[in-house]
């Protein structure tokens, strides 16, 4: 299942956000692909018939999304993988104790990987970044990339769960095709 984060649903920003991550699930090779807007996402009835939930980034001044924590609370129970892009990841955090930064991040720039994991790759890469508030890792998560003033990948010590900062629709795919396989 793939989580539309973005204000309006079915907006022009779902066009660039979440259309391009069902895409690259499509082109993966799973055909069916769910999407729901995060305000249907009130319990968790539903949700173990999926194994995989992506919860996309949304146009980089939609933060609407982090004043409706309570559509998010069913992260905590779920019991399969999920990956959150930027604020899918800052929403994670929400969920777990964390509060966003504000850190505008606009292009092209490094991930600099700090631990292993199989979903991200063992050395550094060029990613695309849009976003104008950064999350901080919860506790209980380890931290996967980042450079000094910021986290750009963490992922949960216990379960699953995924969270970066970037974009990997836009470049990076891999990830999409790693957290999935």
């Amino acid at each position: 299942m793939v989580v539309d984060t973005c204000y309006k649903k079915d907006s022009l920003s779902s066009d660039e956000f979440v259309r391009p991550i069902v895409q690259i699930i499509r082109n993966s090779g799973i055909k069916d692909v769910d999407v729901k807007h995060f305000t249907e996402m009130t319990d968790t009835a539903g949700l173990d018939a999926y194994s995989h939930i992506v919860i996309c980034g949304n146009a980089l001044m939609d933060d609407e999304y982090l004043n409706k924590i309570e559509f998010f609370r069913w992260i905590k129970s779920f019991n399969g993988r999920i990956l959150g892009i930027c604020a899918g990841m800052q929403m994670i955090a929400a969920v777990f104790g964390s509060v966003p930064l504000e850190h505008l991040r606009i292009g092209m720039n490094s991930v600099e990987i700090v631990g292993e994991d199989s979903v991200l790759c063992n050395k550094s890469f060029e990613c695309y970044e849009l976003h104008s508030k950064a999350a901080v890792t919860p506790e209980d998560f380890i931290r996967l990339a980042g450079m000094k003033d910021y986290t750009q990948a963490f992922k949960s010590r216990d379960c699953m769960i995924y969270g970066i900062i970037f974009h990997p629709e836009v470049r990076n795919q891999w990830i999409i095709h790693n957290f999935f396989s």
